[in-house]
């Protein structure tokens, strides 16, 4: 039975994870890089630990690994000239000091754009638009580690909370791929997913998290401009570029999930 987990990176999907799994009755501990931030963890009822990875690797591993959960959060983009080095660490960290399960965040970069619908078994090693890295071999580093069972959440394009990915298209002009379809997911369905995830101590397991509905590129930053009162983005009729469908189908299945917001057109 789970009953304490440690997060790794109380940011954007770490510390609201944390306190919701705080309200439901688990004892959470999170970390954090920066010394000024550990009491405003711990006022949300999380035990804050200072936890330096990279080059400045330093922490206080023995306390904060006593748990029956590693989540780790790390976005790919914290480390972009090694970004396998703090997961390196982590590990060998989790193997010494016996953690039974880890849940690694990782992302939908890791299929194709193929004017298809993508499942868990189409990953492959290519590296991501946005980070630049091959989130694949990353993934590889957990699930090829012996020692604790890991489960791997595939999200897509993430948005809620402070996070409006649309924000920089306001009011551009002749934007491309407006006929694109979206892969997204929100944050309140990130947090609910993790949570079943752990009720049903799904470990090893790997799946999509990504909304029902894919709205166009055009119509879903659209609305949101809209939402938010910003200018509205103008899109070429130029054709678009190869697409992908993140399947979610997995997920539904084996968590008995029904999305929040099944059309992410529904949280703007």
């Amino acid at each position: 039975m789970i009953q304490k987990i440690s997060i790794i990176a109380c940011g954007w999907l770490g510390l609201p994870l944390a306190e919701f799994l705080v309200q439901k009755g688990y004892k959470v501990k999170g970390s954090t890089t920066t010394a000024s931030k550990l009491k405003a963890i711990q006022s949300k009822g999380i035990q804050a630990n200072l936890i330096q990875l990279g080059a400045n690797f330093n922490g206080e591993w023995q306390d904060f690994l006593d748990c029956d959960l590693l989540i780790v959060c790390i976005p790919p983009s914290a480390s972009k000239e090694n970004p396998e080095l703090p997961l390196k660490q982590i590990i060998a960290e989790a193997k010494e000091k016996k953690v039974s399960r880890v849940l690694y965040t990782s992302a939908t970069s890791v299929y194709p754009s193929n004017n298809s619908i993508v499942k868990e078994s189409d990953a492959t090693y290519i590296k991501s638009p946005h980070s630049g890295v091959e989130m694949l071999a990353l993934e590889e580093l957990f699930t090829k580690s012996q020692g604790f069972k890991t489960s791997i959440l595939r999200l897509a394009g993430l948005f809620g909370g402070d996070r409006l990915p649309g924000k920089y298209l306001a009011g551009k002009k002749d934007l491309p791929n407006g006929n694109q379809p979206v892969n997204m997911i929100h944050l309140e369905d990130c947090i609910d997913i993790i949570h079943a995830l752990i009720q049903k101590d799904l470990f090893p397991e790997i799946m999509n998290a990504c909304s029902d509905i894919h709205p166009s590129r055009e119509e879903f930053y659209t609305v949101m401009a809209e939402k938010n009162g910003w200018p509205l983005p103008h899109f070429s009729a130029e054709k678009s570029k190869p697409h992908k469908i993140v399947s979610n189908e997995k997920l539904k299945k084996l968590l008995n999930y029904r999305f929040v917001y099944a059309n992410p057109l529904d949280a703007l």
